[in-house]
């Protein structure tokens, strides 16, 4: 009977300890799940807070672009103001691009060919005292690097893609046109600058000047350079918008 009781009391205490030990886990469960969903609560209430203050501040620049828009389109003075700089640009790129003409101060360089016997001199005197395409495409590069701003032979105005070739007595162009000697170099520009880089000792001007070829250069106040006559039409060129 003692024996009885003993594990009767002995299955009592287990079936006690066990739902003491269930509950034990359970509650431990669920102070977990209750920690980690407080802290899921915690991040999106704070995730919350920060998309309340973007909204916020999306509607504080859309109502300042609103009243920037509203004040271009109700202001004839601003308005006014916005074409007459994007005229302004444009007249400048045209002038850059040689599309319009231009005037102002700088240097007119002319060359010709020096003087030879074709009988008696050899032909590499000749060649030497001649203005070849090379040559002005030399000069060309070299106002351009000393600070010319427009740049025109005799009536052609000198683009930054004009290509030159030598035919007898003329200069061509390749758009077929041709300029005849004499040859002026027109180039607006500091005319202080442009005149002494354009004399300095190695200049391609002074190896001209060695070469026996005729040369004068002459200051301007005021030159008058043509737009150009090249057709600005590309074939194959195209803007890359990506």
């Amino acid at each position: 009977m003692k024996n009885y009781k003993y594990k009767f009391f002995i299955f009592i205490a287990s079936l006690i300890i066990g739902f003491l030990a269930s509950n034990n886990f359970n509650i431990n469960s669920m102070s977990s799940l209750f920690k980690m969903n407080a802290q899921e609560y915690k991040n999106a209430s704070e995730e919350r807070n920060m998309l309340y203050e973007n909204i916020s501040d999306l509607k504080e620049e859309n109502y300042n672009l609103q009243e920037q828009y509203n004040s271009y389109i109700n202001d004839e003075t601003d308005s006014a103001n916005i074409v007459d700089n994007m005229s302004s640009q444009l007249n400048d790129y045209y002038a850059i691009g040689g599309l319009t003409e231009v005037e102002g101060p700088g240097i007119v360089v002319k060359i010709e060919d020096g003087d030879y016997d074709i009988n008696s001199d050899s032909q590499e005197e000749v060649n030497r005292r001649t203005l070849h395409d090379i040559d002005v495409a030399m000069i060309i590069n070299e106002l351009r690097y000393i600070g010319a701003e427009a740049i025109a032979l005799n009536s052609y105005r000198i683009l930054n893609n004009t290509g030159v070739t030598c035919n007898w007595a003329f200069i061509g162009f390749e758009d077929e046109s041709m300029e005849m000697a004499p040859f002026y170099f027109y180039a607006i520009g500091n005319p202080e600058q442009l005149e002494t880089a354009i004399k300095a000792e190695g200049s391609y001007i002074n190896e001209l000047i060695i070469r026996k070829l005729k040369v004068e250069i002459n200051v301007m106040e005021s030159i008058t350079v043509l737009p150009t006559k090249k057709s600005y039409d590309s074939l194959y060129m195209h803007r890359n918008d990506k």
